[in-house]
């Protein structure tokens, strides 16, 4: 980057490692089979994916298999199994009953346990945990849910003796702004 900036050129750079590629660049290009996914900044790529190839490439992704129950607004209501409220901003036209893939960062999502309530307006999703790692910075946790597993980040911001129970049952819960519709899935 200091090169780069002394020299005061454009520099294309081709790599694999993801992250790297987030520190590195100011803007990305994923490509996948010699065709490009997605052009954007790193924040855009990683924050608002466009395809589900792009949110399994970089960095760890939630994917959802929903469909469209209504829409309220700048939101889109989506019905997915263990979902009892999941909702995603959208642009554009939605019809009731269209197949679509969600995804949420783990990192966005917070665990409650069955006797919390998590925000009024939050996404929900009901689960059990399955696995969970202690990584320093931040606990992994894996949840299993009736649509599938999906993870949890939780910064170890407290104290930790105990990271958690697999076994205990959860509920997984976002901010509905973090939850972003990807391409369309058809049968």
């Amino acid at each position: 980057m200091r090169i780069q900036r002394e020299v005061g050129t454009t520099f294309l750079y081709v790599t694999h490692d993801q992250e790297e590629a987030l520190v590195l660049s100011h803007r990305i290009a994923v490509m996948n089979a010699g065709r490009i996914e997605q052009v954007g900044y790193p924040e855009d790529v990683y924050e608002r994916p466009a395809t589900r190839f792009v949110a399994g490439f970089i960095g760890t992704s939630n994917i959802l298999d929903a469909e469209v129950s209504g829409v309220d607004g700048e939101f889109a209501e989506l019905t997915a199994p263990g979902a009892t409220r999941l909702r995603a901003r959208f642009t554009g036209t939605l019809g009731h009953g269209r197949k679509v893939a969600a995804t949420v960062r783990p990192e966005k999502v917070h665990l409650f346990n069955t006797t919390a309530e998590p925000p009024a307006g939050w996404c929900v999703l009901q689960g059990v945990v399955h696995d969970v790692v202690y990584t320093g910075v931040s606990t992994q946790f894996v949840v299993d849910t009736p649509g599938g597993e999906l993870v949890a980040f939780v910064q170890n911001a407290q104290r930790i003796d105990d990271a958690g129970a697999p076994g205990q049952p959860v509920r997984m819960a976002w901010d509905p702004e973090f939850t972003v519709l990807l391409e369309k899935v058809d049968d």
